[in-house]
Order: structure tokens, then C-alpha cells, then sequence
């Protein structure tokens, strides 16, 4: 798990917005317009060159500053999800 500062975005205040017509806040999307700039991902390390970690699956710009690692544990699964309806609207 990558724990990186979302280093180029700008919050702009905006705290909620409407997806298909369902009004929902900011942390129930994937926006880039956040309070805190903080991104995460699932990563697959690859490689590791004395300081240098190459990984792939990171949602973010090479040169994003990370912040912290963290290992992906079994526990850290989820297989049950429940996904709220206007998710799936397109």
C-alpha cells in the first residue's frame, strides 16, 4: 500500500458534487478536488535499487511524493462490499 501526497492538485472548496443527479460528497468520489491530498493505492513492488522502489499500480504521476508504505496483508482484503446504488449509474 502507497500513501502519497497528491502534490499537484489545488482544493478549490468545493465539498460536494452530483453524480447521474444524486448529490454526494467529496470523499464518496474518486475527484481529485479534495480537502487533504492525500492519495492511496494497491501497488505490486517490482523492483528495489538501493533507495529506489519501481512499482506498478500506483493511480498517481511519477515524481508524486510518497509519504508512507505500508504492506498489504490478507486482512487487509475485503471481499464483501456493498456498493451504493448511484455508483453504478453511467
Amino acid at each position: 500500500i502507497v500513501i502519497y501526497h497528491l502534490h499537484l492538485t489545488q482544493f478549490d472548496g468545493r465539498l460536494l458534487r452530483e453524480k447521474s443527479g444524486v448529490k454526494v460528497g467529496v470523499f464518496a468520489t474518486r475527484s481529485q478536488n479534495r480537502p487533504n491530498p492525500i492519495g492511496i493505492s494497491i501497488a505490486e513492488l517490482i523492483q528495489r535499487k538501493d533507495n529506489i522502489l519501481i512499482a506498478k499500480g500506483i493511480n498517481a504521476y511519477n515524481g508524486t511524493p510518497v509519504l508512507d508504505l505500508k504492506p498489504y496483508d490478507k486482512w487487509d482484503s475485503v471481499t464483501d462490499i456493498r456498493v451504493p446504488a448511484w455508483h453504478d449509474i453511467r
